[in-house]
């Protein structure tokens, strides 16, 4: 089951269908993310030394904390199109509480720029947590590529516990998942996986991997680290999603290290766990286009209402659904809340979800039946993804906030499931409330906010730009979460990136088109 995970931050799979993972919304990307060809020839270029970081192979890993390996390797992106870059290892302590006990390799690939005098080093920071860095990369236009190669060098990370870089093994798979035969209870459920992560916590004890080294801090000073060892005096960022999360903490630990930053979906230090009142509004934007389209403007023309009486419905009567021969599942109003939560700010999803809902008050709950099997049926954790999203965790004020919202709003707080239940009552770090506090900065930021994205929404880089007086804002129509690699935000991005004026401060995405329900059988 892939409850929550969450997006990485190219949008280029939607339209290209290019990336590696197959992105499901909802609270946090909670899994493991599948290594990718790209992976596997770079942990070949980075020799026997990738898996053993701490072993004292001196021929094969550095073993001095902050040395950095390089060597050249040849890169597949888009379209089968190949380019020369470097692979590296930098050795980092995994927790540098207690650098003595362990050290940990961090993986990343470097494209030499081809200016003559380069502009800062631009590092890419991808989100999740859990996504791959260099993953992201097989996905990447070339004609992006060679546009920032044009102003510097370009590095992809692999953060801690992601893709290439050590720890390797932090996900915990449990055959057994959620009951099938019992609408969605997320009391029921919320039990199930704080038991299976204090399980996983221990089986990562048993395998050595000390979990107090998953904190955005720990992140953060990574990235530091990364500068000093390739000795640039400075950083351009180029993150999105729980990416810009960690950009931002970047920017409060190390701000002297930085030029400039582009923020990509921007999910600030208190913003961890998602504000109902947002997804409400990006459900009521998204109602607004399809009252407006000319099927459902006759058949359906108010999704919210519509919505409101399927889950009506369930909560009276849950509905048997069978999703394969002998094998049925019972959905309720909850799963249809946490359904529809998954998908805001996918826009391919949000594209396909008007049809799910007429077909629902049809009395075919076929795709809320799939939906919740996929949900149900295994249980695969990331103990990096999750401890680091509970290491962030929430403000007191924001959890009130939540609570409060939660009541009034069509989705209620199913967004986040299963946070932060998850986090009660395990062991697991906790950052303190300076970390969650208002940052100011004078850098240069570029925010890039999609319209329709319920993730990351138009709001959260607002709040976040309040302290940075520097700052320019991109606003992106027609657009969800996940839109680094458009061609549409290229001309804004490079203009930043040369220290110009962006050329607008808005652009569009084509107009969205609604899929139709099935036809009658």
């Amino acid at each position: 089951m892939r409850p929550s995970e969450r997006p990485s931050l190219l949008g280029i799979g939607e339209r290209m269908q290019a990336l590696p993972q197959d992105l499901r919304h909802g609270a946090r990307m909670l899994f493991k993310n599948p290594c990718s060809t790209l992976i596997a020839v770079l942990m070949l270029a980075l020799g026997p030394g990738a898996n053993t970081a701490a072993s004292g192979d001196a021929n094969s890993t550095p073993q001095k904390t902050g040395s950095v390996t390089l060597k050249p390797i040849v890169v597949e992106v888009r379209d089968k199109q190949t380019v020369e870059a470097e692979s590296g290892q930098l050795l980092v302590p995994e927790t540098r509480a207690n650098p003595r006990v362990k050290m940990i390799a961090l993986a990343f690939i470097r494209f030499k720029s081809t200016a003559q005098k380069p502009a800062a080093p631009i590092v890419y920071l991808s989100g999740g947590p859990g996504a791959s860095g260099i993953d992201d990369f097989r996905g990447l236009p070339l004609s992006l590529l060679t546009d920032l190669r044009s102003i510097a060098d370009v590095i992809a990370l692999d953060q801690r516990g992601t893709g290439a870089s050590e720890p390797h093994d932090v996900t915990c798979d449990y055959e057994q998942g959620l009951p099938l035969d019992r609408p969605g209870d997320p009391d029921v459920f919320a039990r199930i996986f704080r038991e299976r992560m204090r399980e996983c916590a221990n089986a990562m004890q048993r395998r050595g991997v000390d979990l107090a080294a998953f904190t955005t801090d720990e992140n953060a000073d990574d990235v530091e680290a990364l500068r000093v060892a390739l000795g640039a005096q400075k950083l351009t960022l180029f993150a999105g999603s729980y990416g810009s999360h960690l950009g931002l903490a970047v920017i409060r630990r190390h701000p002297s290290s930085l030029e400039r930053v582009i923020l990509f979906g921007t999910e600030g230090l208190d913003q961890t766990f998602k504000l109902p009142s947002n997804v409400q509004s990006n459900l009521e934007k998204l109602a607004a286009l399809v009252a407006v389209d000319s099927f459902y403007a006759d058949s359906m023309p108010d999704l919210l209402q519509a919505i409101r009486t399927v889950m009506g419905r369930l909560e009276r009567q849950p509905v048997t659904v069978e999703v394969a021969p002998d094998i049925s599942v019972v959905v309720g109003k909850w799963d249809l809340q946490k359904r529809v939560a998954d998908v805001m700010g996918r826009a391919g999803g949000m594209r396909q979800l008007p049809a799910a809902i007429h077909a629902m008050l049809s009395g075919d709950f076929t795709d809320l039946g799939q939906w919740a099997y996929d949900y149900r049926r295994a249980i695969s954790l990331s103990a990096m993804a999750v401890t680091m999203d509970c290491a962030s965790f929430a403000s007191t004020a924001r959890l009130e906030r939540i609570r409060r919202e939660t009541g009034s709003a069509i989705l209620g707080a199913a967004i986040d499931f299963p946070f932060p239940a998850i986090c009660e009552g395990l062991n697991l770090p906790r950052l303190g409330d300076e970390f969650r506090a208002p940052l100011r900065s004078s850098l240069p930021v570029l925010f890039v906010s999609g319209e329709m994205d319920g993730r990351t929404p138009v709001s959260n880089a607002e709040e976040v730009a309040a302290g940075f007086p520097n700052h320019q804002h991109l606003i992106v129509a027609n657009a969800g979460h996940g839109i680094l690699g458009y061609p549409e935000l290229t001309p804004a991005v490079m203009a930043f990136l040369r220290g110009q004026r962006i050329p607008q401060s808005r652009v569009s995405f084509p107009k969205w088109e609604f899929a139709r329900p099935p036809a009658d059988p």
